[in-house]
């Protein structure tokens, strides 16, 4: 099913990135090619520590929802007002090299990197990436990469974010016993439909709490609000007070979002049905997730049911107030765990922490937020010694 032996991978670049004490490189990176089992070249990047021989363990990333690339860019203003881009990924690189661990991650079909470092995608290629095409392109990479001579393929880590934490389960399923653990970060409990259901409605709630601690009682009240305003401004526009208070009693509740947004839901879930992809592309903007996309695992699995099915290692980093997936679901896979009298499950939640567990260029600097900090030290405990 993943037609990838070694032969057939294409080298296209190595490059030496930084230098961890002015002496040894911090990482190298390279870049290659893994055919797909329709023929198409997917794009890989992996990241080496620039000390030792090698073969070394390995993190194969998973990533969240959308066009992504293998750097997966952002862009920000800095203290001048300038914009200035930068790659997300570099950061999970630095600090798995930095621990003597490889990285390597993929561009998804029809997302390229261009000249400038950003991204451009080939919507046309990208809306055939349904969950099943994603997969089974993962898969192909997965099997090349643990041919390579540079890796320990009895070492190498799932590390999901978002929909990786969807992926990453499924993966380890179709490859058992070729995983040496699972890292989900932003776990995604739900099959597709609940997931949106719950994003639109229930999750807004969280992303206010996120907003305004006053909130985490249950209501935020329009003095509440006002105070809220006058600290931050531009909480004005991210949280239009008087629009989301569906019932006008200037106290804005969870019960007020739910009513307000369930009629898109139901536009959604219609759009979804009969493949209106227009609405979609309105609702989800840049995530260019479609009618297809969104119905193959629309009323799917709950993610649970597949984990159950793992032996190996399995750990879930998720914060409190994730607006995109629900932290009750975290503790509903402890308890499905618990009655299976299965052991191999731990997990972390963190107060006050959104869906990407905080992170931020500051905190990065830091070395990452709580939440990644205790990820990569679960990777090291996982890929543990030489075996």
């Amino acid at each position: 099913m993943f037609c990838s032996p070694l032969i057939l991978i294409l080298m296209l670049a190595s490059v030496v990135v930084g230098q961890d004490d002015g002496e040894s490189p911090a990482r190298r990176d390279v870049s290659f090619s893994v055919p797909a089992d329709d023929g198409l070249e997917l794009q890989v990047k992996l990241s080496l520590p620039g000390a030792g021989e090698g073969p070394f363990p390995a993190v194969f990333f998973l990533h969240g929802a959308g066009p992504r690339t293998f750097d997966n860019p952002f862009r920000y203003r800095d203290e001048k007002g300038e914009i200035q881009r930068q790659n997300y990924l570099d950061f999970h690189a630095e600090q798995l090299t930095r621990r003597g661990i490889a990285f390597c991650r993929i561009n998804k079909r029809g997302c390229h990197v261009r000249d400038d470092g950003g991204m451009r995608v080939d919507r046309e290629v990208f809306l055939e990436v349904t969950p099943s095409r994603l997969l089974r392109d993962y898969g192909a990479v997965f099997e090349a990469v643990r041919q390579r001579e540079e890796l320990d393929p009895e070492r190498i880590v799932l590390w999901g974010e978002s929909e990786g934490t969807w992926m990453a389960p499924r993966l380890a399923r179709e490859h058992a016993g070729a995983v040496a653990g699972i890292i989900m970060c932003g776990y995604a409990a739900d099959n597709v439909g609940d997931t949106v259901s719950w994003q639109f409605t229930h999750g807004s709630w969280r992303g206010i709490r996120m907003l305004v601690e006053a909130a985490d009682d249950g209501e935020l009240t329009e003095a509440e609000y006002t105070a809220a305003v006058e600290e931050n401004p531009q909480l004005k526009q991210q949280l239009p007070f008087t629009i989301m208070d569906s019932d006008g009693d200037r106290i804005l509740t969870e019960a007020d979002l739910v009513a307000l947004r369930q009629p898109l839901v139901g536009a959604i879930e219609e759009a979804v049905g009969s493949g209106n992809d227009d609405l979609l592309l309105q609702v989800f903007g840049v995530h260019v997730l479609d009618s297809t996309y969104l119905a193959e695992w629309w009323d799917g699995e709950a993610n649970v049911e597949v984990l159950l099915a793992l032996d190996c290692p399995l750990r879930i980093f998720h914060g409190e107030l994730d607006v995109n997936c629900r932290v009750e679901g975290v503790s509903e896979a402890v308890v499905g765990f618990e009655d299976a009298d299965k052991t191999n499950l731990k997990v972390e939640i963190y107060p006050r922490t959104d869906h990407g567990l905080n992170w931020s260029r500051e905190t990065a600097r830091a070395g990452g937020p709580p939440g990644f900090r205790d990820a990569f030290a679960a990777v090291v405990e996982l890929v543990g010694s030489p075996r």
